[in-house]
């Protein structure tokens, strides 16, 4: 893609710190070429061919790239400027240092620019190429999040029954036994509830039933399998009236998203899982603690019910485009609207993203 960038003031500025109007008589036109470095390349380059007036570059314009890694949300990336070499004609070079440790699933964010240095040695850019996205060792990200929904939902789509998720080889992961107030003949009356919790912004979770120890622990060993998730998190088609947190038994449920997971013993870290083209930065803790026996999640150890160590955890959300969404809640609308829009709020730090080693 073609850019050409430059806001009028900006324009002036350059102008009058590069001493005349011949070093930007046209602004630099760059045109990115797309990357095709793995992470065991030895050399990895971004190339960009950038031309000014049709032909070569003013010489005394500076080009470069500035580059950094996406990161979990709470962990602040660190930019670097990585100087261009100019190579035959108009074709550019930016050689990443051999000392960044780049992984598959690594995203890359980078943008090329080109620079006025004035006197005093400030930069100003002249032209960027705007920031540009590269996923390491994965061709087609975006095709490999399609094809994960499409193999999710050819399975688990439509309207399940309890019976019918057992019968895929799932079975609940939070099933709740509580006390709800019921109204008989207008007197409030105590009544014991058994089925299922419903967490806000997830659903009803059902566990992968090869995924659990006879003790009840949840426990997924070996790296995940693109569309066999560890976890489908489920629409209920009722919850308990003033309950929004409990769906009855009889309740039927749809597909809203579904989740990997494996023990930190399988991949201790500090990196998360290679799976697929899931990019690191996307990957989280679910935290240690106990399924309560009212259905719901607590962090002491010592809470009565079943418990289980932490875990890593992705999160992907069905939408209706083929393209899911990854993240711990399933954001659905503004201000971070959720579905479902209300049910049990896990206690927090019970799902977090911890940070990564970044290049």
């Amino acid at each position: 893609m073609r850019y050409r960038m430059l806001p009028r003031s900006l324009l002036a500025a350059v102008l009058a710190t590069s001493g005349g109007c011949d070093l930007v008589a046209q602004l630099p036109v760059i045109t990115s070429v797309p990357p095709n470095f793995d992470a065991a390349t030895p050399q990895k380059i971004l190339a960009a061919t950038i031309t000014q007036n049709n032909g070569q570059l003013n010489p005394s314009l500076r080009v470069g790239c500035q580059v950094f890694f996406a990161s979990p949300p709470q962990q602040l990336p660190t930019v670097r400027f990585v100087p261009a070499q100019q190579l035959a004609g108009n074709v550019y070079n930016c050689v990443l240092p051999a000392s960044l440790p780049i992984r598959k699933n690594h995203v890359l964010m980078f943008e090329w620019l080109v620079e006025s240095i004035n006197q005093q040695g400030q930069a100003t850019p002249v032209a960027r190429s705007g920031v540009k996205q590269f996923h390491v060792g994965c061709p087609s990200p975006t095709q490999f999040l399609r094809n994960d929904q499409a193999a999710v939902l050819g399975r688990f789509a439509g309207v399940l029954t309890s019976d019918q998720i057992l019968g895929l080889g799932y079975v609940p992961t939070h099933p709740a036994v509580d006390t709800i107030a019921v109204n008989v003949g207008g007197v409030t009356v105590p009544t014991l509830f058994t089925g299922n919790k419903v967490f806000r912004g997830m659903g009803v979770a059902f566990a992968r039933s090869t995924d659990i120890l006879a003790a009840g622990n949840f426990v997924p060993s070996g790296l995940p399998v693109s569309g066999q998730p560890n976890l489908l998190l489920m629409q209920p088609s009722t919850t308990v009236p003033g309950r929004p947190d409990l769906a009855p038994l009889g309740a039927t449920f749809t597909l809203l998203g579904w989740a990997y997971a494996v023990n930190l013993s399988t991949v201790p870290g500090p990196f998360p899982p290679d799976v697929g083209c899931f990019p690191l930065h996307e990957w989280f803790f679910h935290e240690a603690g106990v399924h309560t026996l009212d259905g719901g999640f607590s962090l002491s150890l010592a809470a009565p019910g079943v418990g289980h160590a932490r875990l890593w955890d992705i999160h992907v959300w069905s939408r209706a485009s083929g393209l899911p969404a990854l993240g711990i809640l399933n954001v659905t609308g503004a201000g971070g609207a959720t579905t479902p829009g209300a049910g049990f709020d896990t206690p927090d730090g019970s799902f977090f993203h911890p940070n990564i080693p970044l290049p």
